[in-house]
């Protein structure tokens, strides 16, 4: 299987550059950052990377597409993220890294959330903990299938790592594309700062095998 997974980066300076230098400064920090909660299996190719003031590098060669975006939808959102103005793909990116993880819970929990923005956050905290007591609940009545323990194991994990974000999804407890798909790997930051992407931050959209 393969997923886009997001990564919010504070590149400082090199946040500045542009084209490959800049796809480069973010992938090296992410290797810096997070090559260890990667394995064998995890094959990788970097998809965009969007700086802080809204400079996008894209990192796919022209005409090729990322091996997970097998939907007209997937290429869709890329795209506008890619056309849109620039002080407007921040918030697309983080949206899009919202649509991501969304999916997750619906494939997990039957949770489906069209709300946009803070509501959709506010629904998520709403919701997951509902969706974690009903597939617990099964498993109390009995229903002790590999299946539904999976589902309730990873809902649990996903709500666990959503609530640890200061911008959601970007969760600031980090572990492997096996577990979450949105991480904030920038370091010497409170929270305050966190729930805000400044101008020396990107957002590095990475292909991810798992």
């Amino acid at each position: 299987m393969h997923g886009i997974y997001s990564f919010l980066l504070d590149l400082g300076e090199e946040s500045a550059l542009s084209g490959k230098d800049l796809v480069d400064a973010a992938v090296s920090t992410l290797g810096d950052l997070y090559g260890n909660h990667l394995d064998e299996n995890n094959w990788q190719e970097p998809v965009l990377v969007i700086s802080g003031t809204g400079a996008i590098a894209i990192a796919m060669p022209q005409g090729k597409k990322a091996k997970s975006t097998t939907s007209q939808k997937d290429d869709s959102d890329l795209k506008k993220i890619i056309d849109a103005a620039p002080a407007r793909r921040i918030q697309m990116a983080i949206e899009y890294a919202m649509d991501q993880f969304l999916e997750e819970l619906a494939h997990h929990g039957g949770i489906h959330i069209k709300r946009r923005g803070v509501a959709r956050i506010a629904e998520v905290f709403r919701r997951t903990p509902e969706a974690i007591a009903v597939g617990y609940g099964k498993i109390a009545k009995g229903d002790t299938s590999r299946t539904t323990i999976r589902h309730a194991r990873r809902l649990v994990d996903l709500f666990e790592f959503f609530s640890e974000a200061s911008l959601p999804p970007f969760s600031r407890t980090i572990s492997n594309p096996y577990v979450h798909s949105a991480y904030d790997l920038r370091v010497c930051i409170d929270d305050a700062e966190a729930r805000v992407v400044a101008p020396g931050h990107a957002i590095l959209l990475m292909d991810i095998h798992t």
